[in-house]
């Protein structure tokens, strides 16, 4: 029930006629049943069982219509189109579908007639895929990954494919060169190796996913054995989303900030946040601009090229916490090492880092807070997405999750979080302390509880002395 409320509330025009559609025509089945029931009648039950197959008709029609797009992320496709391209939340696992699908259709005789082709028809879905710029920008990527290192299982996939194919060639060659003179064979199965090492080479060349850190995640598939019917749609799995440069940061003037924000209409009630990563969005450090409307959540994301996500409001039920997740102070965020007009203007969202309390660790941290499609912000973005959003702060740790405290103490750690990541000033500390005992003083804990409460927050430094001692106070006077 709640789904079909939901659906009529925020759903598509297409999606909530085929509901309203498919609910009228079950009306009209249990209707006619029951009248063939009553009047024994053979019409109404021919009737009833014509609109029951409608109304499976357009059951299925709506549960289509709505898998479509459950949530709207539209990206910009293009730099001055007006054109959204819809993103599937559940399309990430899109590349191991094609694959299955592609290698069912290719036949066992027809390996090794393709295996000539293979460098060839992946020359051509990358030179359709990427530009020639793109492609220069992957070449000068250097050879560390941002989350993992895929050159060596790019290597290792290079090398078995090679060997696989220099066998497959060697086998060929012996058959149909018996009658050849001693060392021909040599000397052609060289030449096959050697132009096997050319082309994977190049392959890998142009294949290979961004290195910098400053890259976005890239999706990637191995398998170029692929029907024509298929090439659009591997090229949209392999579309890439760049971090901005630090050149591109230069070129954002007064002017260009301006007519950017107005190109994708955001609101004058917009926040400025900074979104540390996503690997659903393939989003990796980037500025973005934020606001809500038409029930939407919008996040327009400041990349190479703009791109503007939406997310349905009652999709996001909450802010999560992310504690203590490694940072490399020095080599993140590295386009606000120069300083523009548009670094300075995100500067105050940049993370607070922290060091371990162990001598030996170096390591430093940072703290991430994320809403429930798996995108995460930086501590002092946080602010605004409370601000704009209005829903729970849910943090998972030993606190929160143990017996031993009850909710108000909890209520208590959690805005203590919010004051030590500055999403929450002194004044808005004390104003939820205040709320959270004077609540407590209200409930019908016992005096015991109460006061060990009360004793265990002020043990923890979450409230002080007077604030102990002034409740006790407000308590006593309650009770009599």
């Amino acid at each position: 029930m709640k789904k079909i409320i939901n659906t009529f509330k925020y759903g598509e025009k297409k999606v909530k006629r085929s509901l309203a559609l498919a609910i009228l025509s079950g009306v009209v089945t249990v209707a006619f049943a029951g009248l063939a029931l009553v009047l024994a009648n053979m019409l109404c039950f021919f009737v009833a069982i014509v609109a029951g197959f409608v109304t499976i008709s357009l059951i299925q029609t709506f549960m289509i219509a709505e898998g479509e797009n459950p949530t709207v992320v539209k990206p910009f496709s293009d730099v001055g189109t007006d054109s959204f391209a819809h993103m599937d939340l559940s399309s990430n696992d899109s590349d191991s579908v094609n694959i299955s699908k592609r290698s069912k259709k290719n036949p066992k005789n027809k390996k090794t007639e393709k295996m000539s082709t293979k460098v060839s028809q992946t020359d051509e879905v990358l030179q359709n895929t990427y530009s020639q710029d793109e492609k220069d920008n992957v070449k000068a990527q250097p050879d560390s990954l941002l989350e993992y290192d895929t050159e060596e299982i790019t290597e290792t996939k290079v090398k078995k494919a090679k060997k696989k194919r220099v066998k497959k060639e060697k086998n060929k060659k012996v058959k149909t060169s018996k009658n050849q003179a001693p060392g021909t064979e040599t000397e052609e199965i060289q030449s096959t190796e050697l132009q096997g090492e050319l082309d994977m080479a190049n392959l890998l060349n142009q294949s290979a996913p961004p290195a910098n850190s400053q890259m976005a995640y890239e999706q990637n598939t191995d398998n170029t054995e692929q029907d024509d019917e298929d090439d659009a749609e591997y090229n949209h799995i392999n579309k890439k989303f760049k971090v901005i440069t630090a050149d591109t940061a230069a070129t954002y003037t007064k002017k260009k900030i301006k007519k950017t924000l107005h190109k994708y209409k955001v609101i004058k009630d917009h926040r400025m946040v900074l979104v540390d990563r996503s690997d659903k969005y393939h989003i990796y450090q980037t500025p973005a601009y934020v606001w809500v409307q038409d029930n939407q959540f919008h996040i327009l994301l400041i990349e190479e090229e703009p791109r503007l996500l939406m997310v349905p409001i009652f999709r996001i039920t909450e802010i999560s916490y992310l504690k203590k997740q490694p940072a490399e102070p020095d080599k993140d965020y590295s386009i606000f090492k120069k300083s523009t007009i548009l670094t300075e203007s995100f500067r105050p969202y940049l993370p607070d880092y922290n060091q371990s309390n162990k001598t030996t660790d170096l390591t430093s941290y940072k703290n991430l807070y994320g809403i429930t499609q798996g995108i995460y912000f930086t501590n002092n973005s946080a602010k605004n997405l409370f601000d704009l959003l209005g829903v729970d702060f849910y943090v998972e740790d030993k606190v929160t999750t143990s017996n031993k405290v009850n909710i108000y103490f909890k209520e208590a750690y959690k805005a203590n979080i919010k004051l030590r990541d500055n999403i929450l000033d002194a004044n808005g500390y004390a104003d939820s302390i205040t709320r959270i005992l004077d609540d407590m003083a209200h409930s019908s804990l016992s005096y015991n509880e109460f006061k060990d409460t009360l004793n265990l927050m002020t043990k923890n430094k979450l409230i002080t002395d007077e604030y102990a001692n002034h409740y006790m106070d407000v308590r006593n006077g309650i009770r009599g």
